[in-house]
């Protein structure tokens, strides 16, 4: 794979200026597809405005940067969607998004919360004893006992390691939209119908698309922060 990646070339969902310098930074491979991610490079200098170059980039690394709980030391390692970016010195917690053009964004959320991600089912693995894998959208995987279906929602403590809700993909559920043409938006399910569900968005609007286009994030509101 190629280690380098010129900003003409970067996805559109990358909120970045396309002409400022021929290269930006191309962050790992992770669980997350790279329009769905962004590197901890262009997060700290791009989009939070923490940093001016690279080399104060890897000065601010050295005072602690968490990505989902878990320290980081390479400017090149990825942050996803719906992941939560942490910074010790100012105790600042950022939650990857999507904004309602499609373009990848973040937002400052409360410590109430940032130890918690939602995570889509996109597979599940029979293993032996009656165990089942669960296949999470960001790459994550948990091994469990209990019923859980693929395209639902689960509530991660990733402090803790656990599962600590199901988001059940039903009628009356609020979902994200991250695909199409009303990617970024916030709607409530209406009616499913085999692979595809329609959806009343916050417009008023009705909208139908593929389910694997909708992501669970509450019932009756999203349980944390999704928006700007």
């Amino acid at each position: 794979m190629k280690r380098h990646l010129k900003r003409l070339a970067a996805p559109a969902s990358w909120n970045v200026k396309r002409k400022s310098t021929t290269f930006i930074v191309r962050p790992h491979p992770s669980g997350h597809p790279q329009h769905l991610s962004v590197s901890l490079n262009m997060f700290l200098r791009e989009m939070a405005g923490y940093a001016k170059s690279t080399k104060e980039i890897k000065a601010i690394m050295q005072q602690d940067v968490y990505v989902n709980g878990r320290k980081q030391t390479d400017h090149r390692n990825t942050a996803g969607f719906f992941d939560v970016v942490e910074l010790a010195k100012t105790k600042e917690a950022n939650r990857i998004i999507m904004d309602t053009n499609g373009r990848i964004t973040h937002v400052k959320i409360p410590e109430k919360e940032a130890h918690l991600k939602i995570c889509k089912i996109i597979g599940k693995t029979i293993l032996p004893k009656g165990k089942v894998q669960l296949n999470l959208n960001d790459g994550q995987n948990f091994i469990v006992t209990t019923p859980y279906t693929v395209g639902d929602s689960v509530v991660v403590d990733f402090k803790k390691n656990t599962l600590v809700d199901t988001l059940k993909f039903e009628k009356n559920m609020t979902v994200f939209l991250t695909e199409g043409k009303q990617k970024g938006s916030l709607g409530k399910i209406v009616d499913i119908q085999g692979d595809t569900a329609t959806f009343a968005l916050q417009s008023g609007a009705q909208y139908k698309t593929r389910k694997s286009c909708a992501f669970v994030v509450g019932k009756d509101h999203p349980i944390i922060t999704v928006h700007a």
